[in-house]
C-alpha cells in the first residue's frame, strides 16, 4: 500500500520520467524532463560532487556511472533538487528523499 501512495504521489507532482540500462560505456541513467534547461547528477560514488548530465535528445538526459556498484543519488534540475521515480529510496539527513541504485 505504501508502494502505491508514492507512486500516485510522484503521478500527480508530475515527477520526472527516469530509467536505467546498462550500456557498453557502463550503467545508463536516463531523466526526461521536456523543461529543463540545465540537468546536474550527484552520487555517493564521487562523494556527491557535481556532474553535468549529457542531454542526449531533446528533454532526455544522461549520466554514465563508472562502475556497476550500489549509489545513492539525486539531481537538481535547474537549480531545484529532483528525487526521480526509482525502485528504492531512503531519506536523506536533510529530511528528503534520495535513490538508491543497486546493481
Amino acid at each position: 500500500m505504501r508502494i502505491l501512495l508514492i507512486i500516485l504521489i510522484f503521478v500527480i507532482g508530475g515527477c520526472s520520467p527516469h530509467w536505467v540500462r546498462h550500456e557498453a560505456q557502463g550503467v545508463a541513467l536516463y531523466l526526461k524532463d521536456r523543461d529543463a534547461e540545465a540537468v546536474v547528477f550527484y552520487s555517493s560514488i564521487d562523494g556527491f560532487s557535481p556532474q553535468r548530465a549529457e542531454k542526449v535528445r531533446k528533454g532526455v538526459w544522461r549520466v554514465i556511472l563508472p562502475v556497476d556498484r550500489e549509489c545513492r543519488y539525486f539531481y537538481r534540475i535547474d537549480g531545484h533538487v529532483v528525487t526521480p521515480s526509482c525502485a528504492q529510496r531512503e531519506y536523506d539527513d536533510f529530511g528528503g528523499e534520495i535513490c538508491i541504485y543497486s546493481p
